[in-house]
Parts: structure tokens; C-alpha cells; sequence
């Protein structure tokens, strides 16, 4: 089973570049910061779609379908256009810290990925084999199957992520 599809080859300079720009500009915790927010309360626009999300006792997953409206930060960006052709929701910045890795897990959702910085000891784990992403490319990736990701490099590898239901999944049969 094919778990990971280049989508698309893109300029790599100029999303680092937007990155670059928001990153500076907006709140961060624990290594991530929300391109997409929902009108919701008092949640904080930037941070209410990040981690782990008291909702999934109450609603699952479905409440990361909410996440819709982009930040302001993303308006005429590279990053929102990719996110917005690919029907993204719940999308944001990730950092995965030099020498930590994620556990063994599944989500409910198909994933985008735009891997920003991403260093010779970054990989994705899959039952059918090791997967490297780089920069560059928009990648779909199954993550409703058992995977992980793990940084063995000395740097921190940054990447946007946005759940989608894009519907071209054939590929997945």
C-alpha cells in the first residue's frame, strides 16, 4: 500500500521565506502555532488547534473540522493557496525537536505535508518502510495508518501540516 505521494513540486525559498515572516510575528506552544482557527469562545487563534484537544473526548475528531478560517498572517501567501487547492483544515506549523519522535500512532484524517526544514535524519515510519519528505514538494500522506516520525538530526525539522479530505485518493486502495 502506497502511504506517501508527492502532490506537487513547489518553491521551497519562498515558503521558507513566509514562514520566516509569520513565525516571527505570531504565538508559538510546544513547537506549533494554528494557520487555521474557528470562532469559538475565548480560544486563542493562533494556539485553540494545536496538540491535543479536549474535544476528542466529546466529539472525536470531529471538531477538528471547524478549523477553517485562515490567521490574517496567511492572507496572499504561497502557504494559504496550497492549503486552501487541497481543501486543509485544522492546518499549522510543526516543529519536531532535534532528537524526539512521535509514538506509534494513527489519525482520523488524510494529511498534507510542506516540509520547510527538513535535515538527512528526518523520516516518517510506516509498516511498508522508512519515508524521507523534503523540502520543496507538497506531499498527501496516509496517517489514518499506524506511523510515526522520529528526528534523529541535530536540527529542528519545521513543517506545515493540515488535515484534508482531498478526494483524488486511489492511490491509497
Amino acid at each position: 500500500m502506497e502511504v506517501v505521494r508527492v502532490l506537487e513540486e513547489i518553491d521551497a525559498d519562498r515558503i521558507f521565506r513566509e514562514y520566516t515572516e509569520i513565525a516571527a510575528k505570531v504565538p508559538w506552544e510546544d513547537g506549533q502555532t494554528s494557520i487555521n482557527y474557528r470562532v469559538w469562545g475565548d480560544e486563542d487563534r493562533h494556539l485553540g488547534g494545536c496538540g491535543w484537544h479536549p474535544e476528542y473526548a466529546t466529539r472525536g475528531g470531529a471538531f477538528q473540522k471547524d478549523y477553517t478560517l485562515y490567521n490574517n498572517e496567511y492572507e496572499h501567501t504561497l502557504i494559504k493557496d496550497i492549503l486552501e487547492k487541497y481543501n486543509c483544515f485544522r492546518s499549522r506549523f510543526l516543529t519536531r525537536s532535534s532528537g524526539t519522535c512521535y509514538k506509534w500512532h494513527n489519525d482520523e484524517d488524510l494529511r498534507i505535508h510542506i516540509p520547510i526544514i527538513s535535515d538527512p535524519g528526518n523520516w516518517f515510519a510506516f509498516e511498508e518502510g522508512l519515508y524521507k519528505l523534503d523540502p520543496g514538494y507538497v506531499y498527501l500522506v496516509n496517517t489514518t495508518v499506524k506511523h510515526s516520525f522520529f528526528n534523529g538530526s541535530k536540527t529542528d525539522r519545521i513543517h506545515v501540516v493540515g488535515n484534508t479530505e482531498y478526494k483524488d485518493m486511489k492511490f491509497f486502495d
